[in-house]
């Protein structure tokens, strides 16, 4: 009988320190210039430990919104601590965003939106949510890539 329950209580301790070191983040990917959601948009996030080692590209992931702009990425905490975000095909709303990281902590306890340089539109976002702005990319930036 006790070592059933001591077997239960090591795997309920184990079960808490997985759920401990992954979290989930709710990503809404909005269009800069007109306030839309970006609908079955391909996000792509460079992460790590430190800012060195998300330059790098220590972890990469990527998703894909749905038809409201929204999407979840699931974070191992002890991999990453701060990412840079991107919307495939698209210009990043924001100045140098390969230098600009979204810290998890932060994005966790308040909620993270990236400024929208693009227009006036502003989603506010709530605890656990990271909110993008992007916008179809110029003539002279796609022939620029």
């Amino acid at each position: 009988m006790i070592k059933v329950l001591s077997t239960a209580v090591f795997a309920v301790f184990l079960l808490s320190e997985a759920l401990a070191q992954n979290a989930e983040v709710t990503v809404r990917a909005f269009d800069g210039k007109t306030g839309k959601p970006l609908a079955h948009q391909r996000l792509l996030f460079f992460g790590g430990i430190s800012e060195q080692k998300a330059r790098v590209h220590q972890t990469t992931s990527e998703i894909t919104t749905d038809d409201k702009g929204v999407a979840v990425l699931r974070v191992d905490l002890t991999k990453i601590k701060l990412f840079s975000t991107f919307a495939d095909f698209m210009t990043m709303c924001n100045t140098q965003p390969n230098y600009r990281y979204s810290r998890v902590d932060t994005i966790l306890t308040m909620g993270l939106a990236k400024p929208n340089e693009c227009g006036s539109f502003a989603e506010k976002p709530r605890h656990g949510q990271l909110v993008i702005y992007a916008r179809k990319p110029t003539l002279r930036e796609k022939m620029a890539w």
